[in-house]
């Protein structure tokens, strides 16, 4: 790297440096301010991993409900958020049975900041961690081999750990009443089963999934 390109990136790192330590001094000050609260629901989409169509899951948006509870101080704030979704799986069994519909749903603890203010609204970034579960129906299927009694097949429930970062703005709209629009990315792990020539492969796979939503909520201090 040349030195005028080195001196660049000095001044840059710098600056933002100058720039955070200025942000985390004004949220101290702020923290000190009285508690907030915000709840609300919300409605939008989500996309699961394309790599979940390798085991015949319907990976198109689909419709997404949920909600959240914040409780804050200045421009930090933890709380609860859930979410419920469905989706299809085929099954490829014999007889082509109907796809069976799968529910996915997430409770979740999510903590943000806030990391700015444009234009009047609230830039807030944070993270998530919690369980995600996802069922099955019909649960079992009784499926007729052709060679000898039939065979029931079960589709066991599955509940597994999610973690995530998430990206929300903001805006009040007045007699504590709130809107906001948020987005977030999540991913998992799930056990997996695929041929690979003659032999069935059992694996611990990890997928993502991608959400956006829109929350109406209301929002009051102490």
């Amino acid at each position: 790297m040349s030195a005028p390109a080195r001196n660049a990136v000095l001044s840059l790192a710098a600056a933002l440096a100058a720039a955070l330590a200025a942000t985390l001094a004004a949220a101290r000050v702020e923290a000190r301010t009285g508690l907030w609260f915000e709840a609300g629901p919300a409605l939008g989409g989500i996309a699961l991993d394309a790599d979940l169509a390798d085991y015949r899951w319907d990976t198109g948006a689909s419709t997404l409900w949920g909600g959240r509870v914040l409780a804050g101080r200045g421009p930090f704030a933890l709380g609860l958020s859930g979410w419920r979704s469905g989706t299809t799986q085929d099954t490829g069994l014999p007889g082509d049975p109907a796809p069976l519909a799968v529910s996915v749903s997430a409770l979740s603890l999510t903590g943000l900041v806030r990391v700015a203010r444009p234009l009047g609204c609230e830039l807030r970034l944070g993270g998530q961690a919690g369980r995600l579960h996802a069922g099955w129906e019909p649960g079992s299927l009784v499926v007729d081999t052709g060679q000898g009694a039939p065979v029931e097949v079960v589709f066991a429930d599955i509940d597994e750990w999610c973690v995530g970062l998430v990206a929300e703005i903001q805006r009040d709209l007045g007699r504590g009443l709130v809107t906001t629009v948020q987005a977030d990315w999540s991913s998992f792990a799930l056990d997996t089963a695929h041929r690979r020539g003659d032999e069935i492969v059992q694996e611990r796979e990890r997928f993502s999934a991608w959400a956006a939503r829109v929350q109406v909520g209301w929002r009051w201090s102490r």
